[in-house]
């Protein structure tokens, strides 16, 4: 079990994950619900100095790990994938450190989705397609090899959703088939959310269904980056728009929007006609 602790909690004017609910810590919460089931609980901080502040106040049992920047770079793609290194091959779940109204039995089913199934990697999701890319859950370290971080010149920015992308098979969960308590996946952003829980659209009282991505929509993925590596721009541009393509039809606008976002990325990169270009 992993947590992911290194935000910068810029639109909460403070640290999230010390702030108190009920008289408990934020993470301090999230702990409590992954502790029941997990058999151990590490927490990826960007410093020593983030260690520190968060240890005083969680178990001793908790293990501290750094997200090594100087490979995987920042943001929380970044830490999934230092910690996916770092840590033993074996089945893992990841969960960011501001989901505090988190129940134990949601995970729980979740995992059971994820490891009852043929997917490298899973994600709870609403039934808007919108997903919660932050938690993850993945089967092995394979998704690692097909990160477009590993092979410069990145494109994609260190987003956690690149896991989602990248695996050989993705499952999408429907978080109703989870959980009735909608609030459950609620995150902390700012000071409000810790009286008023904010939720996203797309919980509808009724049972889901599972839907796995996998085929076309992960080839094109693949090509996209074997076009980066070569520096076809346009040929990877128009991969990136057939991923996005793939997940509009499927109905998971996010995972379309950011394949959106690296096509116009890589179109920035395509050389303007002129001497020698054309």
């Amino acid at each position: 079990m992993v947590l992911l602790a290194g935000g910068r909690s810029r639109r909460f004017a403070g640290d999230k994950l010390r702030a108190r609910i009920g008289g408990h810590l934020v993470l301090g919460r999230v702990v409590a619900a992954v502790e029941p089931f997990a058999s151990e609980i590490v927490i990826v901080t960007p410093s020593d100095s983030r260690r520190r502040e968060l240890a005083s106040d969680l178990p001793a049992t908790v293990r501290f790990l750094f997200d090594r920047q100087e490979r995987w770079g920042m943001g929380p793609g970044a830490a999934i994938a230092a910690a996916r290194e770092a840590m033993a091959p074996g089945p893992l779940l990841f969960l960011p450190g501001d989901v505090p109204w988190m129940e134990t039995l949601a995970l729980l089913r979740f995992v059971a989705y994820a490891e009852g199934s043929r997917a490298a990697v899973a994600a709870p999701c609403w039934s808007s397609g919108e997903t919660e890319h932050l938690i993850q859950w993945h089967r092995g370290q394979e998704t690692l090899l097909h990160l477009p971080w590993r092979n410069p010149p990145a494109l994609s920015p260190r987003r956690a959703s690149e896991f989602l992308r990248a695996a050989s098979r993705t499952l999408l969960v429907p978080i109703p088939l989870l959980t009735d308590r909608p609030r459950s996946f609620a995150h902390v952003t700012r000071p409000d959310d810790l009286r008023r829980p904010p939720l996203r659209a797309g919980f509808e009282r009724r049972m889901g269904t599972i839907q796995e991505v996998a085929g076309a929509t992960k080839g094109s993925y693949r090509r996209a980056h074997r076009a980066r590596r070569a520096g076809r721009w346009d040929v990877c541009a128009s991969a990136f728009r057939a991923e996005a393509d793939g997940y509009t039809i499927a109905g998971f606008p996010l995972l379309a929007l950011h394949a959106r976002d690296d096509a116009r990325a890589a179109l920035e990169q395509v050389p303007a006609p002129g001497p020698g270009n054309g």
